[in-house]
């Protein structure tokens, strides 16, 4: 983030940013105009794992569109959900 309001010296930017955590560690939500608010908690915990992927506009690759990008977030938790399992014969 580069809050910045001369947007004449610094262009604006798009980019998506996504994490996925564990859902038991949520322990409340809030939404503002920008922003999706989490509080966290791992009581009882020494550590944690999540996982966190981006893109931007100004990538020559990846996603152009909301709609991909949330297509591929989709994905993406999924897949962090259902690891793969590898098995040594």
């Amino acid at each position: 983030d580069w809050p910045v309001n001369d947007t004449v010296k610094y262009a604006k930017e798009t980019v998506g940013v996504a994490t996925c955590l564990p859902s038991d560690l949520i322990k409340d939500e809030a939404q503002d105009s920008a922003n999706y608010l989490y509080v966290i908690g791992a009581e009882g915990r020494s550590s944690f794992t999540y996982h966190i992927t981006f893109t931007s506009m100004k990538e020559t690759f990846g996603y152009k569109t909301k709609e991909d990008w949330f297509a591929f977030v989709q994905k993406w938790k999924k897949e962090l959900q259902q690891p793969y399992q590898v098995k040594i014969r």
